[in-house]
């Protein structure tokens, strides 16, 4: 009796703890994508025919094809490589590793 008493009363204590956890936490907050400006397609577009990636035979149309998205994926890992590459430069600096 007095085994399932001291559970009780931890189970008790337990959830006395996460209730008061639960209400002192701090609020919530959400983020909403239309409160940005997010690029059109036609601008994503144009960066890209500008950065010279081919987009395509009708190129800025404003609809995003299966050319669009090949481009958009090569240049994001170009530029992926570009930091990794900038990084490595950066440390083989900072430990005076020959280049």
């Amino acid at each position: 009796m007095k085994l399932i008493r001291n559970t009780l009363s931890i189970l008790f204590a337990m959830s006395i703890a996460f209730f008061i956890g639960y209400i002192m936490r701090p609020p919530i907050v959400k983020y909403s994508l239309t409160a940005q400006k997010l690029p059109s397609v036609t601008e994503i577009q144009q960066t890209l025919v500008a950065a010279g990636y081919d987009i395509g035979p009708k190129g800025v149309d404003g609809r995003l094809g299966g050319d669009t998205k090949l481009a958009w994926e090569s240049y994001l890992a170009d530029e992926e490589q570009k930091e990794w590459n900038q990084y490595a430069a950066e440390c083989m600096t900072e430990t005076g590793a020959p280049k």
